[in-house]
């Protein structure tokens, strides 16, 4: 897979606020042989070394680096894979070598180590996987001044010089995210920036579906996810649906994608038509194998003929229950998840429950995607789709989390009225999303958080950055996420 050219469609100092801003640390120490050690780091004067055996992603990840300090400082950094290959002063290591990184047993956990190695000072990027290394090579970035705001865009800092080993007000704590699932939902029945890149059969356009990636990965999330369309030929859409999944697995990124039983609205893509006189299960087992030749890591499916309408509630249950155990023969490393819905009022005659709990009847082995809209949340009022408020979907989640697989998936803008229709960027929307990723994060046993994104009007890069950045750490404050976020653009 060839990599993309980053540094072609960053802007240098660009704020999306229109505030051009530079920051630095002055001075540095010319002394080849120091007494002492250096208060700074020159790029000049500085390596970055990622051994030759490290996974591709984690070589695209120092690129980044490479580049990134190069556009900060005005100098490039050497990039080699060991110390032999250069003769710098000082050293930034990535990912696993002959140098020592602290005790580290998630797979996305990282952590810096401020070593001595050979001689000479370095910083190690230290991660328990591929993605924890990439993350800890981002962090690093991230704690320079650098800002992933947008898949388009990053806001790249002025520096004369680095600090000498760990950033500013950083630590040697191993960091490990409070939710094991984080990432955003793209939702392509509307139509979106993302729309051609991520359905249409497009080598070209599916560089756009990289960047998408990530930006995701940069900010510390390791899903996406998008909704497939009944209106694009299937075996195109798969095709490059194929294309972004390998890449994605290159970084050691997940990807999910949504579709639907038996969903009519909004060109939804499905795996029954119940007026066809094949049987539904032969139906839902094509279409599961037509699905699957993509290696998805997650699928989630919607429930009902549309939003405000149901299927036959015995049916939807054995349909969930032939998923998850036909998956489990076909695709075994594939989860799968049924969307609980918010529309209030669609009953179960059968169950004596809304239409939309269904799925506590069906397979332990279908996960659940516990869904709220608009901006509002958990807790406090919702009136929309008919309720007073989403307590329906607090207490499926609580009662179903020590059952099945629970992700949290709420909005961060909604398309129809009050948001996307004009460029306005709602403030509600930071202290709702904010407090449920503080309630969710509290609940044992949630696996993850995935926002459902309506797309990237003007000023919603900051609500996108408040998520993910608090899914990381749910028990913080949104003023403080939002203090370092913003520190190197507005203090």
């Amino acid at each position: 897979m060839k990599k993309r050219d980053h540094c072609s469609f960053i802007p240098h100092i660009v704020s999306v606020f229109g505030i051009c801003f530079a920051f630095g640390l002055v001075g540095c120490d010319d002394d080849p042989t120091p007494s002492e050690p250096a208060t700074e780091w020159t790029t000049d004067q500085l390596a970055i070394i990622v051994p030759a055996e490290a996974e591709t992603a984690l070589g695209w990840a120092a690129d980044d680096l490479q580049a990134w300090l190069e556009a900060a400082t005005g100098t490039v950094p050497e990039l080699v894979n060991a110390t032999s290959e250069t003769d710098a002063r000082f050293f930034i290591l990535v990912g696993e070598g002959d140098w020592e990184c602290p005790s580290i047993d998630s797979e996305q956990a990282h952590a810096y180590a401020e070593i001595d190695h050979e001689g000479h000072e370095a910083l190690a990027l230290c991660g328990g996987g591929l993605l924890g290394q990439q993350y800890a090579v981002y962090t690093y970035l991230f704690d320079l001044g650098f800002r992933f705001v947008h898949p388009e865009q990053t806001l790249v800092p002025t520096l004369e010089s680095l600090p000498a080993g760990l950033p500013e007000g950083a630590t040697t704590d191993v960091q490990t995210p409070g939710l094991d699932v984080r990432g955003f939902h793209h939702h392509t029945q509307h139509p979106l920036e993302l729309l051609e890149a991520l359905l249409t059969d497009d080598p070209v356009e599916v560089e756009r579906a990289y960047r998408f990636v990530d930006w995701n990965l940069r900010n510390r999330q390791n899903i996406v996810q998008w909704i497939l369309l009944d209106s694009v030929p299937e075996e195109e859409m798969l095709s490059q649906a194929g294309r972004i999944v390998d890449y994605a697995h290159q970084r050691g990124m997940m990807v999910s994608c949504v579709s639907s039983y038996n969903e009519e609205q909004q060109n939804a893509h499905r795996l029954i038509d119940t007026d066809d006189e094949i049987d539904d299960i032969a139906q839902l087992r094509a279409s599961l194998d037509a699905l699957t030749e993509v290696p998805w890591d997650k699928i989630v499916l919607n429930l009902g003929s549309s939003e405000f309408s149901e299927t036959d509630d015995v049916g939807t249950v054995e349909w969930m229950d032939e998923t998850a155990e036909y998956l489990s023969q076909i695709a075994p490393n594939t989860q799968v998840y049924a969307s609980n819905h918010v529309p209030a009022g669609i009953m179960s005659e059968t169950y004596g429950v809304s239409f939309y709990d269904l799925p506590q009847f069906a397979d332990s082995r279908m996960g659940t995607y516990v869904h709220t809209t608009m901006s509002y949340g958990l807790e406090g009022p919702a009136p929309a789709y008919g309720n007073a408020d989403f307590g329906r979907q607090t207490a499926f989640l609580l009662d179903q989390v020590d059952d099945r697989n629970i992700v949290y998936y709420p909005e961060s803008a909604w398309w129809l009225t009050f948001d996307n229709a004009i460029p306005l960027s709602p403030a509600m929307y930071f202290r709702v999303r904010s407090a449920d990723i503080r309630f969710v994060g509290a609940v044992d046993g949630i696996e993850g958080h995935v926002t459902f994104s309506s797309g990237w009007e003007w000023g919603y890069w900051l609500t996108d950055m408040l998520i993910a950045h608090q899914s990381w750490q749910p028990e913080l404050q949104m003023g403080d996420v939002f203090g370092s976020l913003l520190d190197p653009i507005a203090p």
